[in-house]
């Protein structure tokens, strides 16, 4: 008998520039999220979108760093911005250490100055990833 397991995503994606006064409350709202979500549903996974800094600019980084590295060690993953260079990957999984499947590296489809230019040429990011042993998330794939 086949057993199909269902797995749910949570993205937290806050792209606004914030008070630094709120970023202890962003970190603990992330950290009680994960939690509840995995108390919840077993399996799930919550993952933090790099846009938001822990200095409260609005800021991608590109990869994974000092700036989002305090969200990403209170959930289960990030997805990294889809602008970052042929390094990014692995400055990330360094960054990343025991968790670095955990990093997403992001791929626009649409080719909005995604690495390798996206659209037919999404395999160039992809065969960079795969060389690189590191995951990706790819945005708009329809």
């Amino acid at each position: 008998m086949l057993k199909v397991e269902a797995y749910f995503f949570w993205p937290i994606n806050i792209e606004v520039k914030l008070d630094t006064q709120f970023i202890d409350n962003l970190k603990e709202f992330v950290n009680h999220l994960t939690k509840t979500v995995h108390a919840a549903v077993p399996g799930s996974l919550v993952i933090w979108y790099d846009a938001v800094a822990v200095n409260g600019d609005l800021g991608w980084q590109d990869k994974l760093n000092k700036y989002n590295k305090p969200f990403f060690d209170l959930c289960d993953g990030i997805f990294v911005n889809y602008t970052w260079k042929a390094k990014y990957p692995q400055d990330s999984a360094a960054a990343a250490g025991d968790r670095k499947y955990d990093v997403y590296m992001g791929i626009d489809v649409f080719g909005r100055n995604t690495y390798g230019g996206g659209q037919w040429d999404t395999n160039v990011a992809l065969d960079l990833l795969k060389k690189d042993d590191i995951s990706t998330a790819i945005f708009a794939p329809g």
